[in-house]
C-alpha cells in the first residue's frame, strides 16, 4: 500500500491555494519523509481494513477564517483524496483484467 500511496501523493495537484503559513497541503505530502510516509500509509491503512476506524482527522473541518482568501491546509481533504485515488486505481485495474478476463474466453 506505500507504492499506492505515494502514486496518489504523487497525482495531487501542483502548487494548490496555500495556507496561512505559505505551506500547500501538495508540498507537504510530496516532502514528507520516510517515516512521515510510513506513518500516513498506517493510517490509511488501517482507515482500508477496519470499518470501525473513525479517524476524526478524516471528518476534520476547516476552521473558520476572517478572509475569505484565506485558507488552512486540510488533512481532511489530503486524505480524501489519497484514498479516492487508491480506490479509483483498483477499480481501474480490476475493471480491465475482468475486460481482459471475458475477452480471452470469448
Amino acid at each position: 500500500m506505500l507504492d499506492e500511496v505515494r502514486f496518489a501523493i504523487e497525482k495531487m495537484k501542483n502548487d494548490k491555494a496555500p495556507g496561512i503559513a505559505g505551506a500547500t497541503t501538495d508540498r507537504i505530502l510530496k516532502n514528507l519523509t520516510e517515516e512521515g510516509l510510513s506513518l500516513l500509509t498506517s493510517f490509511v491503512q488501517q482507515f482500508w481494513e477496519d470499518p470501525n476506524c473513525d479517524y476524526e482527522f478524516i471528518r476534520e473541518k476547516q476552521p473558520s477564517t476572517t478572509h475569505k482568501l484565506e485558507r488552512h491546509t486540510s488533512p481532511k481533504e489530503s486524505s480524501v483524496k489519497i484514498i479516492s485515488t487508491i480506490l479509483a486505481r483498483r477499480l481501474l485495474i480490476n475493471f480491465e483484467n475482468s475486460k481482459a478476463h471475458l475477452t480471452n474466453s470469448a
